[in-house]
């Protein structure tokens, strides 16, 4: 979508009035300083092929860029689910971790890009707050890098990112490698909002976590975060290998775990990739197992050697001179004569 999306608005600006777009912007701006009618401009700036990009560019000269309110309301999802079984046991989860760790479980709903649609992530702030979580909410349009920076600042445990416009295999991937940059590959990655099923594999292979779409019980959302946030912090092992599965049990695996997986036959699952060198360069040449790739074909380099070595010590060609350590004549004849008084020969 993005990709068809730039190429249009590529297209657009190649075929369009240059003269006529900059004269139409620079009504638009004086119009915000003044009674004029904004909204008969914006139809001829739309006649005229200008982006909505370029219209609210103008605008925000004029009147700046609106700052949404991010204060939670506490109390309101805890009143209507207090009873619930699931939200007991993942406020007593996080209890539970506050006790484990010397802090709560800490988290910052974020929203990034162009998207403003920020009524979801204020939803999932207030009830993660409700059920015993600190949580941080980052302001609207916000860049990768400077998510990335507020997690750092704040210490989180998790970051969730609420995606309502499409920008999620843009900027998911991106903030992730901005989370490795500040040294934060602990943090667990959340994904939320309206994300195409088909996305999800794209989006866990560059490092999201975990993604909860349109119906998700918040609770048990929760509980399984905090059980993740667990492991990660109680580990004791320094890397674990996650050999011969489906990525989907490796993918698994991986996520329950902080520390790193070594991947050998579980797809792209894992930390990093394993691969035994025989296998990679072909040593043999006719076993070869499912998971691996040869970039070589070794084994008919080696067996030709092999074959022509036999060849020639059977022949007497080798081993020759060339190949032979010598001794001077002098050390030849003194070696003769000590091996004649000690009846050598």
């Amino acid at each position: 979508v993005r990709t068809n999306q730039i190429n249009r608005l590529i297209d657009l600006k190649k075929n369009r009035n240059d003269t006529a777009v900059k004269t139409i912007l620079d009504r638009l701006r004086k119009a915000a300083k003044s009674d004029d009618n904004l909204l008969t401009i914006c139809v001829e700036a739309a006649m005229a092929r200008v982006t909505l990009g370029e219209m609210s560019s103008a605008l925000e000269a004029v009147f700046g860029r609106y700052q949404a309110n991010q204060t939670l309301i506490s109390g309101v999802y805890l009143k209507e689910v207090q009873n619930d079984n699931v939200v007991i046991s993942a406020r007593k989860r996080a209890d539970e971790f506050a006790i484990n760790d010397g802090r709560r479980p800490r988290i910052l709903v974020a929203k990034m890009g162009q998207d403003g649609h920020d009524r979801g992530a204020k939803i999932i702030a207030t009830a993660f707050a409700d059920l015993g979580f600190d949580v941080d909410v980052g302001p609207l349009f916000q860049t990768p890098i400077e998510v990335a920076k507020q997690a750092m600042e704040n210490d989180v445990h998790i970051l969730g990112v609420s995606s309502l416009a499409a920008g999620h295999k843009t900027l998911m991937p991106q903030v992730v490698d901005e989370l490795r940059e500040q040294g934060m590959e602990n943090v667990i990655v959340v994904a939320g909002g309206v994300i195409p099923e088909q996305d999800y594999k794209y989006l866990f292979d560059n490092g999201v976590d975990f993604i909860f779409g349109p119906g998700t019980i918040i609770a048990e959302a929760a509980i399984e975060i905090i059980e993740n946030a667990q492991a990660i912090e109680d580990a004791g092992a320094i890397g674990l290998e996650i050999e011969a599965m489906p990525y989907e049990v490796g993918k698994a695996v991986d996520d329950a775990v902080s520390i790193f997986t070594f991947s050998i036959g579980a797809g792209s699952a894992g930390t990093c990739q394993l691969l035994n060198g025989y296998d990679l360069l072909g040593a043999f040449d006719t076993f070869k197992p499912k998971f691996a790739k040869r970039y070589a074909n070794l084994s008919e380099v080696a067996t030709k050697a092999f074959s022509d070595y036999i060849k020639e010590v059977q022949t007497g060609e080798f081993p020759d001179a060339d190949h032979s350590y010598k001794m001077k004549e002098e050390e030849i004849k003194k070696l003769k004569q000590e091996l004649s008084k000690r009846n050598l020969k």
